[in-house]
């Protein structure tokens, strides 16, 4: 097991399909994988129950001490509650970067020689700083969240992971959770919310805990599977300060993404404020009226909405730009059907607009879009929401 072909599998920098044509010789330019042994050697445990007892152990062993726990990130991938009780009974960190996932390319090879001339398969070994518990929360498994967390060397809820707000080379195969989620290109989970906090403040990607990821891709699964799971991220102390850099909150995220399960616990259970501020000076009122403009499929009703506004959400408060909820609805040249529906739900609430701009927004409405919003402006004046005399 300690032979020196065995070691020759862990930490090559370069990995190449490149075959010779002729399967008796080797092309001296390119590095084949090395891991083919261990392969044989778990199969060869899997014909026999006291082979595998004996040799399955060492094989999680080595894979801990030499491979960078990587059974334990994979199998969490999977889903594989077994394999990842190996892997940890086995000396698995919990808490260890991915290392699965190679930059991969076609490209010819680097020297022409007779045996490669054509394009090959490139892998380039490549670190990212998820690990499983990130894993876990971005593919919705309760299961194995709550496996990472409760065990004795547990995971911690809030080890951080940097995210690129752009693309990058390289991408993370054919993960369907992560065609699914984001570009194929994309290695890096941009949530929505993180994207409107860096549209209009410029911040370091680093910072992203489990809870971040779990919120992120909350679309796709239904909204009480990720209550649940942000319930089991929180019993073992996650911070609901989502995204450091940007100060980004679970609130922001939830308002973003329209949860209202999770919207509506935050606010009346966890008392948190609905005017919380991320490093943009954007509340979670900004966060979901950019959302719905900002994704394709988003919010369609006004339930959410509804909430911020019931537990005390400011519609007048501005972010770095100087931009209100209500600017966010206007400040468009296509007025649709929906954001006049939430111009006029936040100017029945109180949401007024500056003078200077007055003349900007009535230019862009129509006759029956500028009454019904005067006729709101109005009512918060009747109700006492609001003592603005303004018109458009």
């Amino acid at each position: 097991m300690c032979a020196k072909e065995v070691s020759l599998g862990y930490e090559k920098y370069w990995e190449s399909s490149c075959l010779p044509y002729e399967t008796d010789k080797m092309c001296p330019f390119c590095m084949l994988p090395r891991f083919e042994v261990w392969r044989d050697v778990a199969n060869l445990a899997a014909t026999c129950r006291a082979l595998y007892e004996l040799v399955t152990p060492v094989l999680y062993r080595r894979d801990a001490e030499q491979n960078h726990s990587s059974a334990l990130v994979i199998s969490a991938k999977r889903g594989n509650i077994r394999a990842m009780k190996l892997a940890l009974e086995n000396g698995a960190n919990a808490d260890e970067d991915d290392h699965t996932m190679p930059l991969q390319w076609t490209n010819e090879c680097f020297r022409h020689c007779e045996h490669c001339e054509y394009q090959v398969w490139w892998r380039e070994p490549r670190r990212l700083d998820m690990s499983a518990l990130h894993w876990a929360a971005v593919c919705g498994q309760s299961n194995v969240l709550e496996l990472l967390l409760r065990h004795k060397k547990g995971a911690s809820p809030n080890k951080r992971a940097a995210v690129q707000p752009g693309l990058e080379a390289g991408n993370y195969g054919s993960l369907r959770y992560v065609e699914d989620y984001c570009d194929e290109y994309n290695a890096s989970f941009p949530c929505v919310a993180l994207q409107t906090t860096m549209g209009y403040n410029h911040v370091s990607s680093n910072g992203a805990n489990a809870l971040y990821f779990l919120l992120g891709t909350s679309r796709l699964r239904n909204h009480g599977k990720t209550l649940e799971m942000m319930k089991l991220l929180m019993e073992a102390g996650s911070s609901l300060l989502t995204h450091e850099a940007a100060r980004l909150h679970a609130l922001h995220q939830a308002a973003a993404y329209d949860n209202v399960e999770v919207t509506e616990f935050l606010l009346r259970v966890m008392k948190i404020d609905p005017n919380i501020l991320d490093a943009a000076g954007n509340t979670p009122l900004h966060h979901h009226i950019d959302s719905r403009f900002r994704v394709e499929g988003g919010a369609k009703d006004t339930k959410t909405l509804s909430l911020l506004l019931k537990y005390g959400a400011d519609p007048n408060m501005r972010n770095t730009d100087s931009l209100s909820p209500l600017d966010l609805c206007l400040v468009t040249t296509l007025l649709g059907g929906d954001r006049i529906k939430l111009s006029v739900m936040l100017a029945e609430n109180g949401a007024t607009l500056r003078e200077r701009d007055l003349g900007l927004h009535s230019a862009r409405l129509t006759d029956e879009q500028r009454d019904g919003l005067n006729a709101a402006f109005e009512e918060a004046r009747i109700s006492g929401k609001s003592n603005w005399n303004g018109r458009v």
